[in-house]
């Protein structure tokens, strides 16, 4: 997942690999594919059956994506109804506002319980692309 191997996934699901079993880390192959920027990954393992959108022991994949500013695979990920934006970025990592870089708007973690909204995640890492996806998914509110 990590390298983008789609055709290694594949094989790996063929032979009885179980699609979310955790691995490196705690976290499932489309956490892994997300947060290493492995787009065509991404696509083919929201299409495997059974897929855990949201599995991870601390953050969903959509966190992983936005970590690594990689707005293209955030943006694949949102796109799946299964996916929820709100989901928070792991137990007592929150901030109570975070800055977006170069501005004066602060974005509250109205949306996260314990932990860092998803797109505090994104903003405080000066990810400004993937907080433009975010903003432009339209179920996330900044106020």
């Amino acid at each position: 997942a990590q390298r983008g191997d789609v055709d290694a996934l594949r094989g790996l699901l063929r032979r009885g690999a179980l699609i979310n079993d955790a691995y490196d880390g705690d976290v499932a192959a489309l956490h892994v594919a997300a947060g290493s920027g492995c787009i065509d990954a991404v696509r083919f393992l929201l299409t495997v059956d059974g897929v855990d959108v949201m599995q991870s022991a601390d953050e969903a994949a959509t966190h992983a994506a936005a970590l690594s500013g990689r707005a293209d695979v955030l943006a694949v990920l949102l796109a799946d109804p299964r996916v929820d934006p709100h989901a928070p970025f792991g137990p007592d990592r929150g901030w109570p506002v975070t800055m977006l870089p170069g501005s004066h708007l602060a974005f509250p973690t109205a949306e996260s319980v314990g932990g860092e909204s998803l797109l505090c995640c994104a903003a405080g890492r000066g990810h400004a692309a993937c907080v433009r996806v975010l903003l432009a998914d339209g179920r996330l509110d900044p106020n």
